[in-house]
């Protein structure tokens, strides 16, 4: 018995201390597999980009081969049908908030759950024959947990290697943070329930540091998890911000004292390396940005003053109220600063915000490089916690001026390359119109220097308030004067709150409770100069997505579809419905149906 007793020893200490490896090793070959599907793809949009112009002859012989198969475009169907099935298809569950996920979603949180819990609970056959032996799991349990950790931080951070390799932004990496996090809940508290049932503490235990660290890290983290929920975070992200930083901090402080006793804090000290090496390339990214911003201008006219300019040693900016659910911020690019279009920064204002270091995202609405102009604006819609404070300041300093500091980090997110597409679609909803419009501005550049294959561009955005419209009407302006012969642009701007009546009196009743005594007029100015640009049009109600998403299919029959999207929850699973089977499926690509892809960009933060 004594033999049996020390062999099982043996064998537990060395499959809790190999397996934890062999998890990162499948980990490592999961990234670097992505990592090299993503080069494959970069390799063909390159090899894919220089000019295919679809003449009305191929349109028409690809109109008269509907009912043909061409088998040649095998690989383009099965490629299509993936994105479809992977990205298109979704998991809706309603617990009060609905939570949606794609299946590409699904499958990896899937298969790391049973990643994780095959290596917890495989080999745990005592040499007695005793299946699931408790203590062989338990501590298992607990060295794999904290072997996850390095790879949870990671996740969370903005700075990383496995977006380096991935080129998965990291706002969407934040999925996989949140879901690690919560599979690593259960497993933790599996390895404490493990222990408390077979009574693995004894008295002296109880008064150890090690123990009592270890219950300190499994209350923190469970704190943690109940703050995390997507309604806490909805409702109260400033709240959530602060208490996530705190539990966190004390879970890693306890969980380094806690598996200390057993070797393996080996995997919680690279935490805090990974977590600082982000804190410092952002910092110091912030100190260069803010050396190397252009000096404060000098004070403006009064007739100006209701841009709102902010001085600023970090950077001077323009805050512009352009309706009550938008604002307008214009920051001089610092001279180190260099974006792609749809890139987002953080951005900390510390006289607007309850704590000095808050950073909030916000998607860059301008392009580098147009040659006139060389500033970043941010669309901002107004909410709760900062933009409520940024909209009052505002609004409450319209006749003075106003002085906070601005600071930049950034640029981040990967956005698509609309290059090598033939027709683009670009579909937003409120303020995801900085995406959008960033992307557009983009395309029409590059179309202007006959460096893309696109030859048509549908802008789509819905907004509740036609005054919004003063957003992108400088920049469709400046755009349509250089605009390639080649290029067919196609605006469509689409009013869903009350009908664009501006004589009627419900709409005065409305302008009259705003802050402007001008809206009237701005509204009618903005919409008139909009409307006489070629291939504008400003309608009222919700634009119909499904029937833009065919249309524009059946008119590039044999090239490729871009599609951009970011919006509202309603207009994302459109999207995703009208791009189904029946447009891009496999027998649809087979038979000449165009090849598309759909990029989604995150509307909202929490």
């Amino acid at each position: 018995m004594a033999n049996t007793a020390n062999a099982d020893r043996t064998l537990r200490k060395q499959r809790t201390a190999e397996y934890p490896i062999q998890m990162w090793y499948f980990l490592a070959c999961f990234i670097a597999l992505v990592g090299a599907l993503r080069l494959a793809s970069r390799l063909w949009s390159l090899s894919t980009r220089q000019k295919r112009a679809y003449s009305a002859d191929s349109e028409s012989q690809g109109s008269t081969s509907g009912s043909r198969i061409n088998l040649r475009r095998l690989p383009v169907a099965v490629l299509n049908t993936y994105r479809i099935i992977a990205l298109r298809w979704t998991v809706r569950v309603n617990l009060g908030t609905v939570y949606t996920l794609n299946m590409a979603d699904v499958a990896v949180t899937c298969a790391y759950i049973i990643a994780v819990f095959t290596w917890t609970f495989i080999n745990t056959t005592t040499l007695a024959g005793q299946k699931f032996n408790l203590i062989y799991w338990t501590n298992r349990a607990g060295a794999i947990a904290a072997s996850q950790f390095p790879l949870v931080t990671a996740l969370g951070t903005k700075n990383n290697v496995i977006a380096l390799i991935t080129g998965i932004g990291y706002d969407k990496l934040n999925y996989a943070h949140r879901m690690t996090s919560r599979v690593l809940f259960v497993l933790i508290w599996a390895h404490v329930g493990g222990e408390l049932m077979r009574g693995g503490y004894e008295a002296a235990d109880w008064a150890s540091i090690w123990l009592r660290t270890g219950f300190l890290a499994v209350i923190s983290l469970t704190a943690l998890m109940l703050v995390s929920l997507r309604p806490v975070r909805a409702k109260a992200y400033e709240l959530f911000f602060w208490v996530h930083f705190v539990t966190v901090l004390i879970f890693l402080v306890g969980a380094y004292y806690h598996t200390e006793e057993y070797g393996v804090q080996t995997y919680i000290w690279p935490c805090f390396v990974i977590w600082g090496f982000d804190r410092l390339v952002r910092g110091l990214r912030v100190l260069l940005f803010a050396a190397t911003s252009p000096p404060t201008p000098t004070p403006v006219p009064d007739a100006e003053k209701h841009q709102h300019h902010i001085p600023s040693a970090a950077a001077s900016a323009r805050l512009e109220p352009v309706s009550p659910s938008l604002l307008r911020l214009t920051l001089p690019r610092p001279r180190l600063f260099h974006w792609a279009a749809g890139q987002s920064v953080f951005l900390t204002v510390p006289g607007l915000s309850k704590f000095s270091h808050e950073a909030h995202p916000f998607t860059i609405a301008s392009v580098e490089g147009d040659g006139t102009q060389d500033e970043l604006v941010f669309f901002i819609d107004v909410r709760s916690g900062f933009t409520k404070r940024l909209a009052a300041h505002a609004l409450s300093n319209k006749d003075a001026p106003m002085s906070a500091k601005v600071y930049v980090d950034g640029p981040y997110g990967s956005v698509p390359d609309m290059r090598s597409f033939d027709v683009c679609i670009l579909l937003a909803g409120g303020s995801g119109v900085s995406y959008t419009l960033a992307l557009l501005l983009d395309a029409m550049r590059h179309a202007a220097k006959k460096a893309t294959a696109c030859q048509r561009i549908v802008f789509v955005w819905a907004t509740r308030d036609i005054q919004n419209i003063s957003l992108i009407k400088p920049a469709l302006v400046k755009a349509f004067s250089t605009q390639s012969h080649g290029l067919s642009v196609d605006i469509r701007i689409h009013n869903t709150g009350p009908p664009r009546a501006i004589g009627s009196e419900e709409y005065l009743e409305k302008s009259a409770a705003s802050s402007s005594t001008s809206v009237q007029d701005t509204a009618i100015s903005h919409t008139d100069t909009l409307g006489a640009l070629p291939g504008v049009t400003i309608r009222d109600g919700r634009p119909d997505i499904a029937a833009i998403m065919r249309e524009e299919a059946q008119a590039v029959r044999g090239g490729r579809m871009g599609v951009a999207v970011c919006g509202s929850d309603s207009m994302v699973q459109s999207s995703r419905s009208a791009l189904g089977l029946k447009t891009s499926g496999i027998g649809a690509v087979l038979k000449g149906g165009a090849s598309v892809s759909l990029f989604i960009e995150g509307f909202g933060y929490a």
